[in-house]
């Protein structure tokens, strides 16, 4: 139960800092620094120390809460008017692949009548998936043209 819901609230801080950080950083950025929390977030739950694994998990919501917000509104401003609605689905279809490809992984998960319930380290293994698609994801990614106008337009009301 806690494992579960500590990511929760992790998700519902980093949405709530997500508009901050993207207006402040950019979309990109923001996207990137969420692929590291991610990264750190998968490392920190590999270790069996339950607060450390709770820590990892709290630090992965922080990144699912960032790019909930951000992601969405990235695509939004790259995608041209007559695809906004179609990339906007295909992202919405990417993230119920990634939620079934998770169920799959946890079907093989031994339960407690498996003979190698308490020895198997099979859960460590659906705790790493994440890191194949964030290893490569936002790093080829440009900062969109509303965001670069919206700082420019700051930076000269600043002065």
């Amino acid at each position: 139960g806690l494992v579960t819901s500590i990511l929760a609230l992790g998700a519902a801080i980093g949405a709530y800092l997500s508009g901050i950080l993207a207006s402040r950083y950019g979309r990109r950025l923001s996207m990137i620094i969420a692929d590291i929390l991610t990264l750190v977030g998968v490392f920190l739950t590999l270790f069996s120390s339950t607060f450390v694994m709770l820590l990892g998990r709290v630090v992965l919501g922080f990144a699912i809460g960032i790019n909930t917000s951000v992601v969405p509104l990235y695509i939004r401003e790259i995608s041209p008017a007559q695809l906004a609605g179609i990339t906007g689905c295909f992202h919405q279809f990417s993230i119920s692949v990634g939620i079934l490809s998770s169920l799959l992984l946890g079907w093989k998960t031994p339960t407690e009548s498996d003979s190698d319930y308490g020895t198997s380290n099979y859960w460590k293994l659906m705790f790493a998936v994440p890191i194949i698609p964030v290893s490569y994801t936002h790093l080829r990614a440009h900062e969109t043209g509303r965001n670069l106008v919206c700082r420019l337009l700051l930076e000269k009301k600043k002065k």
